[in-house]
């Protein structure tokens, strides 16, 4: 027979727990513009991402097509943002020749 309860007093604080997380994670989420560099082939990679530091490991262990073949990568430059649209209007940017003039004198 159902006591009614909705599971044991640890699997409730998990999920309260969770709950908290998640609402601090929407609450202080960031967006970045990052600008990746491979010195070994002169080439530069600009993207976005809420973490540039995670973002960096999957270029470097080559689960980004596009920088598969330029491995290693350093990240030079990055903006943050208080959303998506506004960081990826500054990629958008960082790719065009004003961006990339911007960013000669920057780096």
């Amino acid at each position: 027979m159902s006591s009614g309860r909705a599971g044991s007093p640890g699997e409730l604080t998990k999920i309260i727990l969770d709950i908290v997380a998640q609402s601090f994670y929407f609450m202080t989420n960031s967006y970045y513009a990052y600008v990746l560099s491979s010195e070994e082939f002169c080439r530069y990679y600009k993207g976005h991402s809420t973490d540039p530091d995670k973002r960096l490991l999957e270029h470097n262990n080559g689960k980004v097509k596009a920088t598969k073949p330029y491995i290693p990568w350093k990240l030079v430059y990055f903006e943050e943002f208080k959303n998506r649209k506004l960081a990826i209007k500054r990629e958008k940017y960082f790719k065009s020749a004003a961006g990339r003039r911007f960013l000669k004198n920057k780096l």
